[in-house]
């Protein structure tokens, strides 16, 4: 399985579509693991019957102003043969369904990926990453997701505070040692 690393933590299985209607898997929780500000996540799908899929998979956080980037690809080739596909549409939404981030969709000859080009800024509350795209037959992706706190701002004072304190104190050493000398 080429994607095996990838979408081991989360697989989402599903059983071959008809060529014309679109397969949805949701009700999947995207779960994050990690340590004390940097939680990072994994989700993906294998043998995706021929045709349209759309899936839905979602997440709550906890937490306020969390940075999270994703991307997610899959191995392809520009064959339009079984096990390639291309992604139509990525993103993610907050919990009345609004779309806050879309992704950069890549379909290419030898990999086909979609990402955010930067990283979101979410409150806490419950979100949905939806993928749509068009499977060739017996295809998979994976993709990865991370969430990291970002520093309040009394965090960032404290330091700039810190570190002019620190230069103060390099500088009244050198004037000591400047007047001490002469």
């Amino acid at each position: 399985m080429k994607m095996g690393g990838l979408v081991a933590a989360a697989m989402v299985m599903a059983a071959a579509a008809p060529v014309s209607a679109a397969k949805q898997v949701s009700g999947v929780d995207l779960q994050f693991q990690g340590g004390s500000d940097v939680y990072s996540g994994t989700f993906g799908r294998a043998m995706i019957g021929r045709g349209d899929f759309a899936d839905t998979l979602k997440f709550t956080l906890n937490q306020s102003r969390l940075l999270f980037s994703a991307s997610l690809t899959s191995t392809a080739t520009s064959q339009n043969k079984a096990g390639d596909i291309n992604f139509t549409s990525v993103s993610l939404a907050d919990s009345l369904g609004k779309v806050i981030g879309g992704f950069k969709i890549e379909n290419g000859k030898i990999l086909s990926s979609a990402y955010l080009e930067n990283a979101l800024l979410l409150d806490a509350g419950s979100y949905t990453l939806n993928i749509g795209g068009f499977s060739f037959g017996s295809a998979q992706y994976g993709g990865n997701t991370t969430v990291a706190a970002v520093p309040e701002a009394a965090t960032w004072m404290t330091m700039l505070v810190g570190f002019g304190a620190i230069g103060g104190a390099i500088r009244a050493r050198r004037s000591s040692r400047t007047l001490a000398n002469a």
